[in-house]
């Protein structure tokens, strides 16, 4: 998992046993049916100017939505697992194009904020 502190025995029993497909899949629609609303970001085709294009779009959309104080989350899995973006191709009836970004959006309140250092902590003058 990444985290050195976490015993091996522990990691074993989080990924056999509580990261399955079907809890991600429960997790997933828990989320879904809980947002106000859905943004997906389809590539034209699957080449490095269609995906430059899908973030460029990506970047707009959450710049925008910051603005009007609309939180967004990622949806990774139902894009990311192979099979399930070719079903949800199939069942928004795409020829060519292809799901590659799925957002929640919605008004929220605040999560806390990450741990940022300080600016001077991080550049160098030279």
């Amino acid at each position: 998992m990444g985290l050195p502190f976490i015993p091996t025995r522990l990691g074993r029993f989080i990924i056999n046993n509580l990261a399955t497909p079907g809890g991600e899949a429960k997790k997933c629609e828990k989320h879904i049916r809980s947002s106000s609303g859905l943004a997906l970001f389809i590539a034209e085709s699957s080449d490095k100017e269609s995906w430059i294009n899908v973030g460029r779009s990506f970047e707009r959309v959450v710049l925008k939505a910051t603005i009007l104080n609309i939180k967004h989350a990622h949806m990774n899995m139902p894009c990311e697992e192979v099979a399930v973006r070719k079903k949800l191709q199939k069942h928004l009836g795409l020829k060519k194009g292809q799901p590659l970004l799925l957002l929640r959006i919605g008004y929220s309140n605040p999560m806390p904020k990450s741990y940022r250092r300080p600016v001077e902590d991080v550049l160098i003058e030279s």
